[in-house]
């Protein structure tokens, strides 16, 4: 059947692109905050940093939600537009402010009834910010002290994820009441995703590390055993992404439900931060020069426009899908060749609403915030590049952009 088919195995896999952002965001936070603090005496400001993104990300947030509550339900029509407008209001008249406070995966704690649902990233996002803000200067002070830290917070998370799994019986399997209760109790809180973000965190740290002994892209050992060794930890991390992927198919179609509460919880609690580990291996190899393909691939410019565009399309493209799912006059059939259609279509909407989204919004915001930053005195400011890597989908400026898409 479809459902224990390959594709549905490519599917399936998707949801772990959101722990490559986290890991992105925690490694683009620790590495550059961490040469803030040298080139600042290891002062900086944890609340101005904290304020700024808020600035840059809010209100583009705020926009897509007017749009996504008060007009949107006035463009659905046929036999799904009532559903469509009463799903709208019922969430965003009476929780359109946690969106505005990061606190939506708290209140409401049911993630189906948050306003906009896909915005529980930035909500954990915003957490963990604050929370590699708290590690960064700790690590620069007392190195010990910030891996303690970090690694107190990821036992931490992988104990409660765990436990959920455990007293409530959760699984990955997408279509009866498992993964809505898998929803509900763990996959968007913060105390459950935080391994993915710290692994980020820490890689920057390990690179650190290296640099401090002098070992670089220049210095590195360059033998024919260093090459072959470097080329095998990439391709072993890179079968390890595939079976992290693939593995989950085998708890679908004709063997569905088949796996047992400790392999759910295995996999739950420890996928995501191994899935982070792997795009580590491959981050450090890249930034040592010893996948130079791959590096120059992932940091060619041609990414630095679409990197501008990331955010606003994360915003906006489940507006896309739900206006089209709103105004739909029967029932999807779902094929691939279907789904490919689709999937072109949103893509193309998706990021041209994100172009006059950067253009009305994010480009002005930043001119702005920019200016903020030149009043604030030098000895209390973050810099520009501190600010922008609060998130890898927040605006970023070409240099960052590149350094985003090779995370190294």
């Amino acid at each position: 059947t479809a459902e224990g088919g390959a594709f549905m195995m490519f599917f399936l896999s998707a949801n772990m692109g959101v722990d490559s952002f986290f890991f992105l965001s925690g490694f683009l936070l620790s590495l550059i905050t961490l040469k803030e603090l040298r080139a600042r005496a290891g002062k900086i400001n944890v609340a101005w940093a904290v304020g700024l993104r808020y600035l840059r990300l809010t209100p583009s947030l705020v926009l897509a939600m007017l749009v996504y509550w008060q007009i949107w339900p006035h463009l659905a029509y046929g036999p799904f537009a009532k559903r469509f407008q009463d799903s709208i209001y019922n969430r965003c008249t009476s929780w359109w402010w946690s969106e505005l406070t990061y606190t939506m995966n708290f209140t409401p704690f049911d993630s189906d009834k948050v306003c906009m649902g896909w915005t529980w990233y930035l909500g954990d996002d915003m957490i963990f910010f604050v929370i590699g803000m708290i590690a960064v200067p700790m690590y620069y002070r007392k190195r010990a002290l910030g891996w303690i830290f970090i690694a107190c917070i990821t036992a931490a998370s992988l104990g409660i994820c765990t436990w959920l799994v455990g007293n409530y019986h959760l699984s990955t399997y997408i279509f009866d009441d498992h993964y809505k209760e898998y929803s509900y109790y763990a996959y968007s809180k913060p105390y459950t995703r935080a391994p993915a973000y710290l692994i980020g965190v820490g890689a920057a740290w390990y690179k650190d590390v290296l640099d401090q002994r002098g070992i670089t892209r220049e210095t590195r050992p360059n033998s024919p055993a260093a090459r072959i060794g470097a080329w095998v930890l990439a391709l072993l991390a890179v079968g390890l992404l595939v079976f992290i992927g693939g593995i989950v198919v085998t708890d679908f179609g004709s063997h569905k439900n088949s796996w047992g509460t400790a392999t759910s919880a295995i996999y739950i609690a420890f996928s995501r931060p191994l899935w982070a580990l792997c795009l580590a291996v491959i981050t450090l190899l890249c930034g040592l020069g010893y996948l130079p393909a791959i590096d120059a691939f992932l940091s060619s410019k041609v990414w630095t426009p679409l990197a501008r565009l990331t955010y606003g399309a994360y915003l906006l493209h489940p507006l896309v899908i739900k206006l089209a799912a709103g105004t739909a006059v029967q029932y999807y059939t779902f094929s691939v060749q279907d789904m490919l259609y689709h999937w072109m279509g949103n893509v193309v909407m998706a990021f041209g609403s994100s172009a006059v989204l950067w253009a009305l919004i994010e480009r002005p915001v930043m001119t702005f915030s920019s200016a903020m930053l030149k009043k604030k005195p030098q000895s209390a400011k973050p810099s520009m590049s501190m600010q922008s890597v609060a998130s890898p989908l927040s605006p970023m400026t070409p240099a960052e952009s590149r350094t985003a898409a090779a995370a190294c």
